[in-house]
């Protein structure tokens, strides 16, 4: 791996800028398995994706070394190189050379100039993620989408994360949530792990594998949003005809007008389930005693101490 290694910056980097750096501190060619597990571990890693034959690949290099270099005594970041175009696809690198800066084990893309003191400002600056996940439990509470109330407006992405197809769009969004940052409230919600939400909103597809052929070209036509603006009680569909930073950002400032505006579902109550599409759990006269022994039952079924709730009462 060493020998490789070198053999990769020496082709993207003058000699000079190499001789900075001890062998153990220069940036390390990784495959798909090495960054994940560097990534796993919570370490915060910048990541630049290069091929071979780049031209700009190597006019880059320099920057990227001595942005490495400046902040080398931080010993909670790695700078690292990618070359698989396997490890490129799935976070939906298109163009090379490109920076995902990886914390919290979420990519953003990095946009501004490819010059040192910007990669440091921005390793510096953007150490924690932008977006929030959504869960059932939280949506409500956080983005009182139903209510129109006073959290600001929300946009929200639906996305399975278990689909290389859905972490494709994640460095994408949440390059544009710093940009949004105070302005617009950004988050995903995975309709795998949270299905009362995919049922409230109707969701029914994520993603498909069509974005493997499509992405940076514009993405295929869904029967449904992916996205969605949550302002003042309603919501605003977006199909991402091109998805870019200053595609979502526009479509989040204002695009959304254009988008018909549909008063935003109410929250299911939670006795609730459509599959059965009854009350569950009672399916005559709903009483205190039958809410109450649901309630049991639901607190015993997520491992909580059984009280007696109506004594609570």
């Amino acid at each position: 791996m060493a020998a490789a290694n070198f053999k990769v910056l020496r082709g993207l980097l003058p000699i000079a800028f190499l001789a900075v750096f001890v062998a153990g501190d220069a940036p390390k060619l990784l495959n798909k398995s090495e960054l994940d597990e560097l990534v796993n571990q919570g370490k915060r890693v910048v990541a630049n994706f290069v091929q071979d034959n780049c031209p700009k690949c190597a006019t880059f290099g320099p920057e990227f070394l001595k942005a490495a270099s400046k902040l080398v005594d931080d010993k909670d970041v790695e700078f690292v190189l990618v070359k698989d175009k396997d490890v490129h696809i799935r976070h939906g690198v298109s163009t090379t050379p490109s920076i995902l800066y990886f914390r919290e084990k979420t990519p953003i893309l990095f946009t501004d100039e490819m010059k040192a003191d910007h990669i440091v400002n921005f390793v510096q600056n953007s150490q924690s993620a932008f977006t929030k996940s959504l869960t059932d439990d939280s949506f409500e509470h956080l983005t009182q989408a139903a209510t129109g109330a006073t959290t600001g407006d929300w946009l929200v992405l639906f996305l399975d994360h278990n689909q290389e197809e859905s972490l494709m769009l994640i460095p994408t969004l949440e390059a544009a949530a710093e940009v949004l940052k105070n302005k617009v409230n950004v988050a995903t919600v995975d309709v795998i792990q949270e299905p009362f939400l995919a049922e409230r909103f109707e969701v029914d597809e994520t993603p498909s594998g069509a974005l493997t052929v499509t992405f940076g070209r514009g993405l295929p036509a869904y029967s449904k949003p992916l996205f969605h603006c949550f302002r003042l009680g309603r919501m605003y569909g977006f199909h991402l005809p091109q998805f870019d930073v200053s595609s979502v950002v526009s479509f989040a400032t204002g695009w959304y007008k254009n988008s018909r505006a549909i008063p935003v579902a109410v929250p299911k109550s939670p006795f609730y389930r459509k599959e059965s599409d009854e009350w569950a759990g009672f399916e005559q006269d709903l009483t205190l005693d039958s809410i109450l022994a649901f309630i049991a039952e639901e607190e015993a079924a997520k491992g909580g101490t059984t009280v007696n709730t109506k004594e609570k009462l």
